[in-house]
């Protein structure tokens, strides 16, 4: 098995390939590979929110437990999120979620928690929010200092 680190040259030729098989319907109906100058190529969190997000589900210094899920999507500003910024229509986005359980079987913290997570929670007065988060700033079209 490789190492999990990741360098930023393989970072690099990564997104690259994505890039280069992917493709998207742009707003004139056209179907064309990503653009490296205006489609999301990465996407920022700061440490301040994802902090908050395991505090939300019930993390507390020590826990080992608990990890984090990133699902991947597009926006839609049409039909899906329709108040996000126009910029944010039709790019990448991702959502992290907190998971906890072992890490062969980590279980989302979302509304459809597993009863017996939700039955913790509620014996030891833990508020379970159920959301995860999105609205991460956007590379391009913000600056972020990414690769």
């Amino acid at each position: 098995m490789s190492s999990p680190a990741v360098s930023a040259d393989l970072i690099k030729l990564l997104s690259n390939n994505l890039f280069k098989k992917l493709h998207i319907t742009r707003k004139d109906g056209s179907i064309a590979p990503l653009d490296t100058s205006i489609d999301t190529r990465s996407i920022w969190f700061s440490k301040e929110r994802v902090d908050q997000l395991f505090a939300d589900n019930g993390y507390k210094a020590g826990d080992t437990d608990y990890g984090l899920r990133i699902y991947f999507g597009l926006h839609d500003k049409a039909s899906i999120l329709t108040d996000i910024a126009d910029h944010e229509h039709n790019r990448l986005m991702a959502v992290l979620v907190a998971t906890k359980g072992s890490a062969d079987a980590p279980q989302d913290l979302l509304n459809h928690l597993p009863t017996k997570l939700r039955q913790n929670a509620l014996l030891t007065g833990g508020e379970l929010t159920g959301e995860g988060l999105d609205r991460g700033k956007m590379c391009p079209p913000d600056i972020c200092g990414s690769i």
